[in-house]
């Protein structure tokens, strides 16, 4: 838990890469604001990534941090989907840099509320 912390510091953390149809829909329910039941949901788990990270003793410090960002991948998934054991079906991709991390949270300013509006034409 103390390395996800820390890891979550990196303003980078937590890259949103795709986002499911049912979160889309919330978005298009809330305004384009930020929903509630919406989440950044980890593709890989960080437990296990974690885990692998902290057993693993043959690391040099640039594929440690490869294999981390290579996992810390998420999705923008409602409540349900995140807590479903079935993998999320991502409807559509999202450009790198959109949603970024503020502590737990992501940010939805002006720039994801437009790439939001564009992609919900698509339904």
């Amino acid at each position: 838990r103390m390395l996800g912390c820390i890891l979550s510091m990196n303003p980078n953390a937590w890259q949103v890469i795709g986002i499911t149809k049912a979160a889309l829909i919330k978005f298009i329910e809330n305004d384009f604001k930020r929903p509630k039941g919406v989440n950044r949901s980890h593709i890989k788990q960080r437990s296990e990534t974690s885990r692998i990270m902290f057993e693993k003793d043959s690391w040099d410090m640039d594929s440690w941090w490869e294999f981390y960002t290579e996992r810390d991948k998420c999705i923008l998934a409602t409540s349900s989907e995140n807590m479903n054991k079935d993998p999320e079906i991502i409807f559509a991709k999202v450009p790198e840099g959109l949603f970024k991390t503020r502590g737990f949270a992501y940010i939805v300013k002006d720039e994801e509320k437009a790439f939001l509006k564009q992609l919900s034409t698509n339904l």
